[in-house]
């Protein structure tokens, strides 16, 4: 059943997480309405918007409705008469391939490797490829609360080492040295506590995490994958198949998201990307072994 706010319309996804937002024009979407469209974003973890239609100002108010913009490090891959925007694309202009396409193809959530990760991150997709550039989502929430108590509480107590050095390690765009000293490794929690609504889920990835703290980097990798495969379950995830004018919206705090593939050398794909700057992930605050 559709959920009304006072000025939305929320249809469900799936039975976990995930919503259409209908009959909604972003460019109507005012300051007034930020803390309903906020507390959407953060009960569905996913906003889809269909249909739109917007120029580069209505594109960077809307991503400012969630919080301050955190610029992509690429910056040659950043809109030129809109910075705060990034390019996912695979087309060419004068021989140079004008946007991002090397990243995202494994299971994570945004900028993990940062002191302070995106908050929130939103695509809005003006060309999409006929087959495959679908973008999956699964629900850290999920698969956390299927845990007993007694498990949940032993992966509370646990820490991952994130590190840019190791997301960019394997891939044919390489930051500047200036960014590399700009993002040392930190170390967030295995599980965090979302700062609005207080639940728990896991905060995975794999691209960036170079260990578990007080684990080899092989038993790191092995639990990694292990709390992955739980929360990416075919019957727990959302695929959303892009459509031009597609606008999405998803909160990075409990949400794991990948790319797929799509034939790069004879479909076009152009995507604009925002990134909403986030706060530092904090663990909830429960006593070790507490019933």
């Amino acid at each position: 059943m559709p959920e009304h706010t006072n000025s939305l319309t929320l249809e469900p996804i799936t039975a976990h997480f995930g919503a259409r937002v209908r009959n909604t024009r972003i460019q109507d979407i005012t300051p007034s309405h930020q803390d309903e469209l906020n507390a959407a974003l953060h009960k569905y973890q996913v906003l889809v918007f269909e249909d739109q239609k917007l120029s580069t100002q209505d594109y960077t108010a809307f991503g400012r409705m969630f919080g301050p913009i955190e610029r992509n490090l690429l910056e040659q891959f950043r809109l030129p008469e809109e910075p705060d925007i990034f390019i996912i694309s695979n087309l060419k202009k004068d021989g140079r391939v004008i946007g991002h396409t090397d990243g995202g193809f494994v299971w994570h959530s945004d900028m993990a490797f940062a002191e302070h990760p995106a908050a929130a991150t939103m695509l809005y997709t003006l060309e999409a490829p006929v087959t495959g550039g679908d973008t999956v989502f699964a629900s850290n929430y999920v698969s956390f609360e299927s845990l007993t108590e007694a498990e949940r509480d032993t992966y509370r107590q646990l820490d991952v080492i994130h590190s840019f050095e190791q997301l960019y390690s394997g891939r044919s765009v390489q930051p500047k040295d200036e960014e590399r000293k700009r993002w040392p490794d930190v170390i967030h929690p295995l599980v965090r506590m979302h700062p609005v609504t207080g639940r728990e889920g896991f905060y995975l990835g794999f691209g960036d995490v170079r260990t578990i703290c007080g684990m080899e980097r092989e038993e790191s990798l092995k639990l990694i994958q292990k709390l992955t495969d739980l929360a990416t379950r075919e019957d727990l995830i959302y695929r959303h198949k892009w459509k031009v004018g597609d606008v999405v919206i998803w909160d990075n705090r409990g949400l794991l998201h990948a790319a797929t593939p799509y034939d790069k050398d004879n479909d076009r794909r152009l995507v604009w990307r925002i990134s909403v700057r986030g706060e530092r992930p904090v663990r909830a605050h429960r006593p070790r072994n507490a019933a």
